[in-house]
Protein backbone atom coordinates (compact mmCIF):
# COMPACT_ATOMS: atom_id res chain seq x y z
CA UNK A 1 0.00 0.00 0.00
CA UNK A 2 1.50 3.34 -1.04
CA UNK A 3 2.20 6.41 1.52
CA UNK A 4 -0.80 8.31 -0.14
CA UNK A 5 -3.35 5.39 0.62
CA UNK A 6 -5.51 5.01 3.79
CA UNK A 7 -5.23 2.20 5.91
CA UNK A 8 -6.39 0.44 9.01
CA UNK A 9 -3.63 1.53 11.41
CA UNK A 10 -3.77 5.02 10.30
CA UNK A 11 -7.43 5.80 11.89
CA UNK A 12 -7.44 3.56 14.18
CA UNK A 13 -4.30 5.31 15.99
CA UNK A 14 -6.18 8.16 15.31
CA UNK A 15 -9.33 7.35 17.45
CA UNK A 16 -7.58 4.82 19.87
CA UNK A 17 -4.24 7.34 20.79
CA UNK A 18 -4.83 10.99 19.74
CA UNK A 19 -8.74 11.94 20.35
CA UNK A 20 -8.33 10.42 23.69
CA UNK A 21 -4.71 11.80 24.59
CA UNK A 22 -6.07 15.39 23.12
CA UNK A 23 -9.59 16.03 23.97
CA UNK A 24 -12.83 14.22 22.89
CA UNK A 25 -15.05 16.74 24.62
CA UNK A 26 -13.42 19.19 21.70
CA UNK A 27 -14.01 16.55 19.21
CA UNK A 28 -17.17 16.13 19.36
CA UNK A 29 -17.49 20.00 19.82
CA UNK A 30 -16.23 19.76 16.33
CA UNK A 31 -18.57 17.08 15.51
CA UNK A 32 -21.54 19.19 16.39
CA UNK A 33 -20.35 22.15 14.99
CA UNK A 34 -20.29 20.23 11.44
CA UNK A 35 -24.26 18.74 12.19
CA UNK A 36 -25.54 22.12 13.02
CA UNK A 37 -23.87 23.79 9.86
CA UNK A 38 -25.84 21.15 7.83
CA UNK A 39 -28.60 22.04 9.57
CA UNK A 40 -29.62 18.15 10.08
CA UNK A 41 -32.10 19.11 12.41
CA UNK A 42 -34.40 21.39 10.28
CA UNK A 43 -34.19 18.96 6.94
CA UNK A 44 -34.56 15.59 8.79
CA UNK A 45 -38.21 17.79 10.71
CA UNK A 46 -39.39 18.19 6.98
CA UNK A 47 -39.13 14.31 6.04
CA UNK A 48 -42.54 12.74 6.68
CA UNK A 49 -40.68 9.70 7.86
CA UNK A 50 -37.09 9.44 9.21
CA UNK A 51 -36.82 6.21 11.18
CA UNK A 52 -33.30 5.03 10.24
CA UNK A 53 -30.01 6.42 9.43
CA UNK A 54 -26.76 5.44 8.06
CA UNK A 55 -23.21 7.41 8.31
CA UNK A 56 -21.10 6.18 6.43
CA UNK A 57 -17.41 6.52 7.99
CA UNK A 58 -18.49 7.84 10.82
CA UNK A 59 -15.64 7.09 12.81
CA UNK A 60 -15.63 5.79 16.25
CA UNK A 61 -17.55 8.20 17.82
CA UNK A 62 -20.77 7.37 15.69
CA UNK A 63 -19.81 10.92 13.92
CA UNK A 64 -23.65 12.47 13.07
CA UNK A 65 -25.96 9.90 14.75
CA UNK A 66 -25.02 11.10 18.08
CA UNK A 67 -27.02 13.92 17.90
CA UNK A 68 -30.22 12.25 16.89
CA UNK A 69 -32.85 11.46 19.27
CA UNK A 70 -33.34 7.92 20.46
CA UNK A 71 -34.93 5.59 19.45
CA UNK A 72 -34.09 5.73 15.84
CA UNK A 73 -32.72 3.24 14.24
CA UNK A 74 -28.87 3.88 13.42
CA UNK A 75 -26.01 2.49 11.99
CA UNK A 76 -21.95 3.17 10.87
CA UNK A 77 -20.76 1.87 7.86
CA UNK A 78 -16.61 1.37 8.36
CA UNK A 79 -13.95 -0.97 7.70
CA UNK A 80 -13.27 -0.53 11.40
CA UNK A 81 -16.61 -0.91 12.87
CA UNK A 82 -15.50 -3.87 14.80
CA UNK A 83 -12.32 -2.50 16.22
CA UNK A 84 -14.79 0.98 17.00
CA UNK A 85 -16.87 -1.67 18.98
CA UNK A 86 -13.66 -2.68 21.80
CA UNK A 87 -13.07 1.22 21.85
CA UNK A 88 -16.05 1.57 23.70
CA UNK A 89 -16.70 5.27 21.92
CA UNK A 90 -19.96 4.59 20.15
CA UNK A 91 -23.56 5.92 22.08
CA UNK A 92 -25.26 2.78 23.00
CA UNK A 93 -28.21 3.07 20.61
CA UNK A 94 -25.92 2.89 17.18
CA UNK A 95 -24.51 -0.04 15.73
CA UNK A 96 -21.75 -0.41 13.29
CA UNK A 97 -21.13 -2.94 10.35
CA UNK A 98 -17.58 -3.45 8.72
CA UNK A 99 -17.35 -2.63 5.18
CA UNK A 100 -16.69 -0.49 2.52
CA UNK A 101 -18.36 3.04 1.48
CA UNK A 102 -18.26 1.28 -2.35
CA UNK A 103 -20.04 -1.75 -1.45
CA UNK A 104 -22.65 -1.20 1.66
CA UNK A 105 -24.40 -4.25 2.87
CA UNK A 106 -27.67 -3.01 2.90
CA UNK A 107 -30.58 -2.96 0.44
CA UNK A 108 -31.79 -0.64 -1.86
CA UNK A 109 -33.63 2.70 0.13
CA UNK A 110 -32.97 0.82 3.17
CA UNK A 111 -32.46 4.22 4.96
CA UNK A 112 -34.09 7.72 5.19
CA UNK A 113 -31.20 9.43 5.80
CA UNK A 114 -27.22 8.89 5.14
CA UNK A 115 -24.64 10.70 6.23
CA UNK A 116 -21.01 10.82 4.60
CA UNK A 117 -18.48 13.49 6.39
CA UNK A 118 -14.98 13.45 6.17
CA UNK A 119 -15.02 9.71 5.05
CA UNK A 120 -14.85 10.05 0.76
CA UNK A 121 -11.60 11.72 0.79
CA UNK A 122 -9.80 8.73 2.11
CA UNK A 123 -10.77 6.05 -0.11
CA UNK A 124 -8.53 5.25 -2.84
CA UNK A 125 -9.49 6.47 -6.33
CA UNK A 126 -11.94 8.06 -8.28
CA UNK A 127 -12.86 5.02 -9.81
CA UNK A 128 -14.12 4.11 -5.77
CA UNK A 129 -14.85 7.66 -5.05
CA UNK A 130 -17.55 7.21 -7.69
CA UNK A 131 -19.01 4.40 -6.81
CA UNK A 132 -19.51 5.33 -2.89
CA UNK A 133 -21.33 8.06 -3.56
CA UNK A 134 -23.34 6.35 -6.28
CA UNK A 135 -23.52 3.47 -2.77
CA UNK A 136 -25.04 6.13 -0.46
CA UNK A 137 -27.77 7.22 -3.16
CA UNK A 138 -29.26 3.94 -4.01
CA UNK A 139 -29.44 3.07 -0.04
CA UNK A 140 -31.36 5.75 0.30
CA UNK A 141 -35.49 5.80 0.02
CA UNK A 142 -37.06 8.12 -2.79
CA UNK A 143 -37.54 11.42 -1.04
CA UNK A 144 -34.73 10.78 1.59
CA UNK A 145 -31.63 12.90 2.63
CA UNK A 146 -28.40 12.87 1.77
CA UNK A 147 -25.96 14.40 3.66
CA UNK A 148 -22.02 14.67 2.65
CA UNK A 149 -19.14 16.94 3.63
CA UNK A 150 -15.76 16.30 2.50
CA UNK A 151 -12.39 18.50 2.67
CA UNK A 152 -10.97 19.67 -0.65
CA UNK A 153 -7.06 19.27 -0.49
CA UNK A 154 -4.78 20.81 -3.64
CA UNK A 155 -2.81 17.39 -3.34
CA UNK A 156 -3.53 13.97 -1.61
CA UNK A 157 -1.28 14.07 1.44
CA UNK A 158 -0.92 11.07 3.28
CA UNK A 159 -4.06 8.36 3.82
CA UNK A 160 -6.07 10.95 2.12
CA UNK A 161 -6.23 10.15 -2.17
CA UNK A 162 -8.70 12.26 -3.50
CA UNK A 163 -7.64 15.66 -3.81
CA UNK A 164 -8.16 18.04 -6.83
CA UNK A 165 -5.87 16.28 -8.59
CA UNK A 166 -8.74 13.78 -9.17
CA UNK A 167 -11.99 15.35 -9.08
CA UNK A 168 -12.88 18.78 -9.15
CA UNK A 169 -15.47 20.59 -6.50
CA UNK A 170 -17.92 20.73 -10.01
CA UNK A 171 -17.20 17.33 -10.69
CA UNK A 172 -18.96 16.28 -7.39
CA UNK A 173 -21.67 18.91 -7.53
CA UNK A 174 -22.55 17.17 -11.13
CA UNK A 175 -22.80 14.17 -9.79
CA UNK A 176 -25.50 14.91 -6.73
CA UNK A 177 -27.36 17.01 -8.89
CA UNK A 178 -27.66 13.68 -11.42
CA UNK A 179 -28.66 11.58 -9.18
CA UNK A 180 -30.50 13.72 -6.57
CA UNK A 181 -34.32 15.39 -7.12
CA UNK A 182 -32.94 18.69 -5.80
CA UNK A 183 -30.47 19.98 -4.02
CA UNK A 184 -31.10 21.45 -0.87
CA UNK A 185 -27.67 23.18 0.36
CA UNK A 186 -24.54 23.31 -1.09
CA UNK A 187 -21.74 25.27 0.59
CA UNK A 188 -18.40 25.55 -1.62
CA UNK A 189 -15.02 24.91 0.45
CA UNK A 190 -14.22 28.93 0.54
CA UNK A 191 -17.53 29.58 1.99
CA UNK A 192 -17.67 26.62 4.54
CA UNK A 193 -16.14 26.81 7.67
CA UNK A 194 -13.23 24.29 8.84
CA UNK A 195 -14.26 21.59 10.90
CA UNK A 196 -10.55 19.99 11.96
CA UNK A 197 -9.96 19.58 8.06
CA UNK A 198 -9.87 22.66 5.59
CA UNK A 199 -12.03 23.76 2.74
CA UNK A 200 -14.85 21.34 2.80
CA UNK A 201 -17.84 21.26 0.60
CA UNK A 202 -21.46 20.74 1.78
CA UNK A 203 -24.15 19.14 -0.04
CA UNK A 204 -27.17 18.20 1.20
CA UNK A 205 -29.80 16.63 -0.88
CA UNK A 206 -33.07 14.83 -1.31
CA UNK A 207 -33.26 11.55 -3.25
Amino acid sequence: MSFDKWNKEFELNYFKNKVPSTDPAMYENELYRKYAFLRADYYISKLDQANKFLDVGAGSYGGMLRFLPHGKTKVVADPLANEFKDLDHLPQDVSAIECNAENLPFEDEDFDVVFSCEALDHVDNREVFDKAILESFRVTREGGLIFFEMPIRPKPIQCHPISLECVSVFEIIEMFKDKCSVLLFVSLPEQSPGFGSPNPIVIVAKK
